[in-house]
C-alpha cells in the first residue's frame, strides 16, 4: 500500500497558506475532511452505528479492515511521528511494527492545531475538532474564571497541585462540555475501555477524556498488552472499544530529543511487545478484532540557538493581558496594541510569524463547523507560530531556564510534529 501512502501524503502538504502567510515547504496544515486525526474517532462511531455529523476517514485510509469487526482496539503511542517511524521501518526490515503492516496498512494522518496532546487527545475522545470542544492548547486561558491554567494537571499554570479546576462535582464534564465518545458508543451498546498508565488513570485530563468508559491502569507497556489480550479471550461484550494510551515515548524524546537511539530503543521495545503479547496470541482467538495504531503528534528536535524569548522584546508584562498561552511552538498573545506587535515582528524576524487569531480561525487550523462559544476567549488575539523548529520562551516562575525548551518539541505545524501515523489492520 506504499502507493496509497504516497498519495495521500502528496496530498497533505498542498495546502499551506494561512491568510496571506505562505508556509514553508516542511509545513503541513491540519486536515479534518478525512485525512486527519479528527477523523479516527468518527470512523468507529459509525462503524458501530452510532449518529455522526462530523466527517469519517476516507475509504483509502481505512480500506476494508473494519468490515465486519465486533471489537476494536485504538492504540496510541504519544509522539510517534509518522516520518519516526517510516525511518525505522525503513532501517530495519525486522522491526516488530512489521508484525501489525503485514496484515493491514499505513498511511499519514495529519495532527490537530495545536500539535499537542492536550488538543489532540480531547478531539479523540470526543470525535470532534478543537473549534467545538474548545482545548486548545497546552496552557489555556479560561477567561470566565480569570485562569491561565495547565490542561494536563487541571490548574492553574501557578499551582502544582492537580485537577484543581475540576474539584467539585460535574468539573470535569463541565470543563469540555461536550459528550465523550465512550458515552456515545454506550447509547449504542458498545462497551468502552480506557487503557492508561497507572500515574495518570486519573488524572485531571483523564477524567475528562474518559467520562463514560471503564478505565483499566496499568504498569508497563507488556502489561498493558497483556490485560487487552485477556479482555478480548473473554469473549464478552460483544462489542467493545478499547482505547490504549502509551507515554513513554514522548517524555524520552523531551528528554534526549528527537531522532536519538533512546528514542528508536523504545518505538522498538514497544512493538516488540505488542507483537509478541497482542498480535501473536490474538490469531488463536474466535474474535473479530479490528487493531488501530496512531499518535496525537510527533516532535522535532530544538537545539539552543532555536529559542526565541519573548521577554526579549521588552515592555512584555505591559503588552499582554495575559502571560503568553498555548505551546512553545503555537503562542496565543492577548494583546492588540499595534506598536508592540510591531517591535515584536522585528524581533522575530524570520523564526516566526504573528497572524490575527481570527484568520487562522478562518483558515480553519482549528476545524470547521460551529464554534464553541467560549473559543474566542481561548485563542488569543494573534497567534504566534514558529518556523521551522524554532521555540519561544516565557519565565511562567521564577529561575525559568530556556534549556528546558531545547530537545524534543511539538504544538507547532513542521512535518516532524504534524505527520502522524495510521496503521490499521483487520485480525
Amino acid at each position: 500500500m506504499a502507493g496509497v501512502a504516497e498519495r495521500v501524503e502528496k496530498k497533505l502538504r498542498e495546502k499551506r497558506t494561512i491568510g496571506d502567510v505562505e508556509l514553508p515547504e516542511s509545513f503541513v496544515l491540519p486536515s479534518y475532511d478525512g485525512y486527519g486525526l479528527a477523523n479516527i474517532s468518527p470512523t468507529i462511531l459509525r462503524h458501530f452505528g452510532a449518529k455522526v455529523d462530523t466527517p469519517g476517514l476516507a475509504d483509502e485510509v481505512v480500506g476494508p479492515h473494519l468490515d465486519g469487526s465486533r471489537k476494536v482496539v485504538h492504540i496510541l503511542l504519544d509522539a510517534c511521528g509518522y516520518l519516526l517511524l517510516k525511518r525505522a521501518i525503513e532501517r530495519e526490515r525486522d522491526h516488530p511494527i512489521h508484525a501489525l503492516l503485514k496484515r493491514g496498512r499505513m498511511t499519514p494522518l495529519t495532527s490537530v492545531f495545536p500539535s499537542t496532546t492536550a488538543v489532540a487527545l480531547s478531539t479523540l475522545h470526543t470525535g470532534l475538532p478543537p473549534v467545538r470542544h474548545g482545548i486548545t492548547g497546552y496552557r489555556m486561558y479560561l477567561p470566565d474564571r480569570g485562569v491561565l491554567a495547565n490542561m494536563i494537571r487541571l490548574s492553574p499554570e501557578s499551582d502544582e497541585r492537580p485537577r484543581r479546576l475540576i474539584r467539585y462535582r460535574d468539573g470535569a464534564q463541565k470543563l469540555i462540555g461536550v459528550p465523550t465518545i465512550h458515552e456515545r458508543l454506550a447509547n449504542v451498546r458498545v462497551r468502552s475501555v480506557c487503557m492508561l498508565r497507572k500515574g495518570i488513570a486519573w488524572s485531571g485530563l483523564s477524567e475528562i477524556h474518559c467520562t463514560g468508559a471503564n478505565v483499566v491502569p496499568f504498569v508497563s507497556a507488556p502489561d498493558m498488552f497483556v490485560t487487552i489480550r485477556k479482555m478480548l479471550a473473554q469473549g464478552r461484550p460483544a462489542r467493545q472499544c478499547i482505547w490504549a494510551y502509551w507515554d513513554a515515548l514522548d517524555t524520552i524524546q523531551h528528554d534526549y530529543g528527537v531522532w536519538q537511539d533512546e528514542g528508536e530503543a523504545e518505538m522498538r521495545a514497544f512493538a516488540w511487545s505488542l507483537k509478541t503479547e497482542l498480535l501473536d496470541p490474538v490469531k488463536a482467538l474466535d474474535e473479530k478484532v479490528t487493531v488501530i495504531f496512531t499518535a496525537d503528534h510527533g516532535q522535532v528536535h530544538v537545539n539552543a540557538s532555536d529559542v526565541f524569548e519573548l521577554k526579549s522584546v521588552g515592555d512584555v508584562d505591559r503588552a499582554l493581558r495575559v502571560p503568553l498561552a498555548g505551546t512553545s511552538r503555537t503562542g496565543y498573545l492577548y494583546t492588540n496594541d499595534g506598536q508592540w506587535l510591531k517591535k515584536l515582528e522585528r524581533k522575530l524576524g524570520k523564526r516566526g510569524w504573528v497572524i490575527p487569531s481570527s484568520t487562522v480561525l478562518e483558515a480553519g487550523l482549528w476545524g470547521e463547523g460551529e464554534h464553541r462559544p467560549e473559543l474566542a476567549g481561548r485563542i488569543g488575539d494573534q497567534v504566534m507560530l514558529m518556523n521551522d523548529r524554532r521555540v519561544s520562551f516565557y519565565p511562567y516562575y521564577e529561575g525559568a531556564d530556556p534549556i528546558h525548551q531545547t530537545r524534543g518539541r511539538h504544538g507547532g505545524l513542521h512535518e516532524d510534529e504534524m505527520l502522524t501515523p495510521f496503521i490499521i489492520a483487520k485480525m
